[in-house]
């Protein structure tokens, strides 16, 4: 009886003995468990429109400036011979600025477009007069 005690005994010390060297094998010495790096950029969102007469006809390659309200950062985009626009910016509160030709003014201001990440602001209407 006396040597079946010894063979658990030593059996639990060996199941120990391994399961310790396993454990510490799959551990990689001297890399942090937390991630000091920078975190990920923040996602931009997109504001998409049209730029169109009031008759409802498309103006066809007009400069938008995208202002930022709290920074004053300035993004600029052209719109196809469609009107159409597109453009990403970082979240943010963002006045726009279009190109006028001579007598030409916008029928109604659009007002601040509030972009979140990832947020997507379209199928804005840019209306000249």
């Amino acid at each position: 009886m006396r040597t079946q005690k010894n063979r658990s005994a030593r059996t639990g010390w060996i199941a120990a003995a391994i399961g310790l060297a396993i454990m510490f094998a799959a551990c990689r010495p001297g890399v942090p468990v937390v991630d000091p790096s920078a975190p990920p950029p923040s996602t931009d969102g997109t504001i998409s429109g049209r730029v169109v007469s009031a008759a409802g006809t498309p103006l066809g390659v007009r400069r938008l400036d995208f202002v930022n309200g709290a920074t004053g950062a300035t993004f600029t985009v052209s719109s196809d011979a469609n009107g159409a626009f597109t453009i990403k910016v970082p979240p943010g509160k963002y006045r726009l600025k279009l190109e006028l030709r001579s007598g030409e003014t916008l029928e109604k201001p659009t007002g601040d477009i509030d972009i979140n990440k990832s947020d997507l602001d379209s199928n804005i209407q840019v209306v000249v007069r």
